[in-house]
């Protein structure tokens, strides 16, 4: 419900709690199950993110091993041969 601003209700939520996300907004404009649900999606990572995050840089770390080094070391011995020629 907007009632004739550009806001958006959770903007008026979440000032209204202010920066701790650990209270209910009292303006009473969001329901809780609402309020509840903004807050575990926008409120930071959760353990499951986190957990998939480490994943993946893991995952790349070994991706860049594979590709990227080799890819270097091939630069390198194009330019030695290069400079002999």
């Amino acid at each position: 419900m907007n009632h004739g601003t550009d806001h958006h209700p959770l903007e008026g939520a979440l000032s209204s709690v202010g920066d701790g996300w650990t209270g209910y907004p009292s303006s009473g404009s969001v329901d809780h199950a609402t309020f509840y649900m903004w807050k575990k999606q926008y409120a930071g990572p959760g353990v499951q993110d986190l957990r998939e995050l480490r994943s993946l840089r893991e995952e790349n770390r070994g991706l860049w091993r594979i590709v990227a080094v080799p890819t270097l070391d091939r630069q390198i011995l194009q330019e030695v041969v290069s400079r002999k020629l």
